[in-house]
């Protein structure tokens, strides 16, 4: 459901429509869930979006469908933070990801703050729905300069741009149509105007330049533009060009289409929305086919998919599936300590009584479909989730 709210989000700008979008989104996806049996058949595992890199190459990558925090140290992935709610370290449709001195920086979109996590724990560093100073209205993107540690935020629904440089929040001057993710350099600050279909860049307080010539698929224009990265040379930008399934590369002078074609294989993508530059590398999330990708300057590579989560994540995301399903009360309890086992056991390394747990819940959830206690839907979706966890687990 969220990639649908994320195309309505995307494509269409009217202040009306995206208002609409925000308080409708439960709301529909109760109506796809109980009108659309073949959506059902779709699981959605991760939905990477934003994305970043810290000094040692770890990537840190936010989850928009979950709203769940990763970190990846090139073997493995780790759960930092998540989970929905607006609690601190919660989240409710994070999108984008900044890291600076040891501090991650993650743009909690639909709760209208920025959450800060210092390694050990996590806090708001800025929020409050409005259209005053530090106030935002579904932030997008968040960066923060290397140089002088000055942050600034994609308030997007405001259509602006806010920075703190440590002694307050004031409104950059500008024009933007939706502004989303954001990388520095040490001396510009690059915005991804998915909005506008361009890429602004900023020297100072004022004075925006665009980069690119707007809509379209020719080199150098953008269908709705959401990642933006930059390599440290103060020329070579990096673009997410979303909507055209494509990467472009602008060296100063000429863009280029470096990776692009709606696809599975290996530099296609659908739908790429983050993109990040570490050690003469690129990061992209290759949002909609649940995978990031990595090019070297020659060959595209995928080097992480939804397969990769954890087994015990795997589990609580089946949890979150039973409450978003909204079974019969004594149904969705028996489903819920089935699979609360299955998680203790994978974190005891367990992983024998894990599999008999889940061949256990997927025989009730067999025999509650057959009893008309789950929709057929339903259950084939969870037995499916089952099915693909006890594949993890082997």
């Amino acid at each position: 459901m969220q990639k649908i709210m994320l195309a309505i989000h995307s494509n269409l700008n009217s202040f009306f429509v995206r208002w609409i979008g925000r308080f409708l989104s439960v709301v529909a996806l109760v109506f796809f869930l109980t009108s659309c049996p073949s959506f059902l058949q779709a699981v959605t595992y991760w939905s990477p979006m934003g994305i970043a890199t810290d000094g040692s190459g770890n990537l840190y990558v936010v989850d928009y469908e979950w709203s769940y925090i990763y970190k990846y140290n090139g073997s493995s992935w780790t759960v930092i933070g998540g989970g929905l709610g607006t609690g601190m370290g919660e989240f409710n449709g994070p999108e984008g990801i900044a890291y600076h001195s040891g501090n991650i920086y993650v743009a909690d979109a639909y709760n209208d703050r920025i959450q800060k996590y210092n390694g050990s724990s996590w806090s708001v560093y800025a929020g409050g729905t409005g259209t005053g100073k530090g106030q935002f209205e579904t932030p997008a993107g968040v960066v923060v300069d290397s140089c002088y540690g000055d942050v600034y935020v994609a308030d997007s629904f405001n259509k602006r741009i806010q920075r703190n440089d440590g002694s307050g929040w004031f409104v950059m001057t500008g024009t933007f149509g939706y502004p989303c993710f954001m990388a520095e350099d040490g001396y510009y600050v690059y915005v991804a105007d998915e909005g506008s279909n361009i890429i602004k860049k900023i020297h100072g307080t004022s004075y925006w330049t665009d980069v690119g010539s707007g809509a379209g698929t020719n080199p150098g224009q953008f269908n709705a533009p959401w990642g933006v990265a930059v390599d440290g040379s103060h020329t070579n930008i990096w673009v997410a060009d979303t909507f055209n399934d494509r990467i472009q590369k602008y060296n100063g002078k000429s863009w280029t289409v470096i990776g692009g074609g709606q696809g599975t294989n290996p530099g296609q993508f659908y739908r790429p929305y983050g993109i990040a530059y570490h050690a003469g590398n690129i990061y992209v999330t290759d949002t909609y086919n649940q995978r990031i990708q990595q090019y070297n300057g020659s060959t595209w590579t995928i080097i992480a998919t939804s397969a990769d989560i954890p087994g015990e994540q795997h589990a609580t995301l089946m949890l979150r599936q039973i409450e978003a399903l909204r079974l019969r009360p004594e149904v969705a309890n028996s489903y819920r300590a089935n699979l609360k086992k299955v998680r203790n056991f994978i974190s005891e390394i367990k992983i024998e009584p894990a599999i008999n747990q889940l061949e256990a819940f997927i025989k009730k959830v067999e025999s509650d479909s057959k009893k008309e206690k789950v929709k057929e839907d339903e259950g084939n979706l969870l037995i499916r989730m089952a099915t693909d966890l006890i594949e993890k687990l082997q």
